[in-house]
């Protein structure tokens, strides 16, 4: 399962959203900056690689066998304020209780994403990522 599905079914049930499956998948490819369905995992990975702090935020996930949740900081970092406030009200919830079910499901995702680039290994053709930076 690809990690725009996985947040949008955690956030439907985390959130007790009113809004089809189908609905939630496209807002979470938009906020994550890609309507393409493919390598999610990968971008949310390669975004957290583009700033210093978030890559701190990377490294501590891959090195921890438990999963931590995000800060409030770190979410608003990863995808800025204004992407989730539109998120937010796209879905109905408050921007703040997004940030947090963001910020439970968004390190299992990448988590996953790092194994999976252990077992198919990112190369110079996969970097080129067809999908633009959210909020640029």
């Amino acid at each position: 399962m690809d990690s725009v599905s996985t947040c949008a079914r955690f956030l439907m049930i985390r959130l007790k959203l009113r809004r089809t499956e189908r609905q939630v998948i496209r807002d979470v490819g938009v906020l994550f900056g890609c309507l393409n369905a493919k390598e999610k995992s990968r971008d949310l990975a390669r975004r957290f690689r583009k700033s210093p702090y978030l890559t701190s935020i990377l490294e501590t996930l891959s090195a921890r066998a438990a999963i931590n949740n995000l800060e409030e900081e770190d979410v608003i970092q990863l995808f800025d304020i204004g992407s989730l406030e539109v998120f937010s009200g796209k879905i109905g919830v408050e921007t703040v209780d997004a940030i947090a079910a963001l910020g439970e499901v968004i390190p299992v995702v990448v988590k996953r994403s790092l194994e999976l680039e252990v077992e198919q290994p990112l190369d110079s053709d996969s970097l080129g990522s067809s999908c633009p930076p959210v909020g640029k």
